[in-house]
């Protein structure tokens, strides 16, 4: 091999060993390849919401039962259908009426009510028709307030309640309910009839709370009646100021409010009058008769037969 040869194949040589020191240098990232076609690109990645987890289904209501289907077909009143029931039916009944009215009473239609224990019934607007006549239940005053203007409200009831309706004239508004001060009202002289019960708060618990007045006025207050007005003139000393103070808050609006606010300041008791001034109204036959009281969509609730 001659000098020229032998620089021909050391070239060759430094060549390769260049080449390949300059592939080795260049970074990985870099890529020289030609794409063999068009390039693909990832999808976009979409992103979807959590579902929640299912909860359980609440429980489908239960269907509202009629209570008319509960009354057996024999307990429907004769001339009357399932469909002409009320739905208060015998809620409220129809439980006895006073037919011969005379001087001391009226004219009395008895109202008692059986309810559930938080159940009420609203009876304003309920109709009560005999053989003689006919009447519409109205609203009243809660109670008589001797110091508000008593505006009429709905009569709501609860079990246990009572409503006597009677035919003689009203004599403080059209009715409300009693309390446990009405029996003041009774010695007034208002004329109620009947009258009102006279059953009121005692004026004091023990004798020690008398401790401090004068023996006659000790001895004047005990011997006031239930319910009874002070005289105007009492046998006591003219000078006893603290027992003519204590006198004076005998009667029914210092009773009002000192009560008003007991849990049994209220009455079980609703009383109505129907008649008008100084005339009763006349809605029982004095010898047979059938009463009937519908709800204010004109269905059955009671019915009474004498």
């Amino acid at each position: 091999m001659n000098v020229r040869a032998l620089l021909a194949f050391a070239l060759v040589i430094v060549a390769i060993g260049v080449g390949s020191l300059l592939v080795r240098s260049v970074p990985e990232s870099l890529n020289f390849s030609l794409p063999s076609g068009p390039s693909e690109q990832p999808a976009p990645r979409t992103l979807r919401p959590e579902s929640p987890e299912p909860r359980p289904a609440a429980p489908a209501p239960e269907p509202e039962t009629d209570p008319r289907l509960s009354v057996a077909t024999s307990s429907i009143p004769v001339g009357f259908t399932r469909e002409q029931l009320s739905l208060k039916f015998r809620k409220v009944r129809i439980s006895s009426v006073t037919r011969k009215p005379s001087a001391s009473s009226a004219e009395t239609l008895a109202l008692s009510v059986s309810l559930l224990r938080d159940e009420t019934v609203r009876i304003n607007g309920w109709r009560v028709e005999t053989k003689t006549n006919s009447f519409t239940i109205p609203r009243i005053p809660l109670t008589h307030d001797p110091f508000g203007g008593n505006p009429p409200q709905d009569l709501v009831l609860k079990s246990g309640d009572t409503v006597r309706i009677y035919g003689s004239p009203p004599k403080l508004g059209a009715g409300f309910r009693l309390n446990a001060c009405v029996g003041y009202l009774e010695t007034l002289d208002y004329g109620f009839r009947p009258a009102l019960p006279t059953t009121c708060p005692r004026l004091y618990e023990s004798t020690a709370e008398l401790s401090n007045f004068s023996s006659q006025c000790q001895d004047y207050i005990r011997s006031l009646n239930s319910c009874e007005y002070p005289s105007g003139n009492p046998p006591i000393p003219a000078d006893d100021a603290a027992c003519r103070d204590f006198l004076n808050t005998v009667n029914y609006g210092s009773c009002y409010n000192a009560r008003k606010n007991d849990e049994d300041f209220l009455s079980r008791e609703v009383r109505i009058w129907l008649g008008s001034f100084n005339k009763d109204l006349h809605f029982l036959n004095e010898t047979h008769d059938r009463v009937l009281l519908f709800d204010e969509q004109g269905l059955l609730v009671s019915d009474y037969t004498y």
